[in-house]
């Protein structure tokens, strides 16, 4: 026997594990934390809303550069500042040329009826300007109806657009009704 306390001994064997214990009981559940207040609603973009009736846009058109975008299927309709007593509509196509039927009216100070010219067969490839004065001081109703061909399934869709502007262009609402899609003519 080595009585020297600086020399280690071996090392023996590993003894049997031990059987697991009992699993100890769950701690008690913690006070709930105070609720956070709410934050702010974000501002509505000019996004359309769904819903079993028109799709409606909804936009401040109040300075040069204000401009409010309602696309309808291949076609977009543009309003745009005109003056502080006017907007301007305008169609262009979304990406490629699109067969179009159209047909615009509106009335304003209640007597006025104003019209476009018709565009009946016409291939629209870029912007065109199809009502330069849209009164914005909830003095015009404006209608358009259109009728386009979707280029890729050769079908025919018709729309009822309607644009109604107050207080010098700062509620511009335009709604889209659905008339029908994918129709045929033969």
């Amino acid at each position: 026997i080595n009585l020297d306390p600086l020399v280690t001994g071996e090392t023996g064997a590993t003894g049997l594990t031990g059987a697991t214990g009992a699993t100890g009981e769950n701690g008690a559940t913690g006070a709930t934390g105070a609720t956070g207040a709410t934050g702010i609603a974000g501002v509505k973009g000019a996004t359309g809303v769904t819903g079993s009736g028109p799709v409606v846009y909804n936009g401040s058109i109040t300075s040069a550069g204000n401009t409010l975008d309602a696309p309808v299927g291949n076609v977009i309709f543009r309003l745009s500042y005109g003056a502080s007593d006017y907007i301007s509509l305008s169609i262009l196509p979304v990406s490629d040329s699109v067969l179009i039927d159209l047909k615009r009216s509106s009335q304003y100070d209640g007597t006025g009826i104003d019209g476009t010219p018709v565009y009946n067969n016409y291939t629209l490839n870029s912007t065109v300007v199809i009502d330069s004065i849209i009164y914005n001081t909830s003095r015009e109703m404006n209608r358009t109806w259109l009728r386009q061909l979707n280029p890729i399934t050769s079908l025919w869709s018709l729309h009822e657009i309607d644009i109604f502007s107050s207080a010098s262009g700062s509620r511009t609402s335009v709604w889209v009704t659905e008339i029908y899609n994918n129709g045929t003519f033969s």
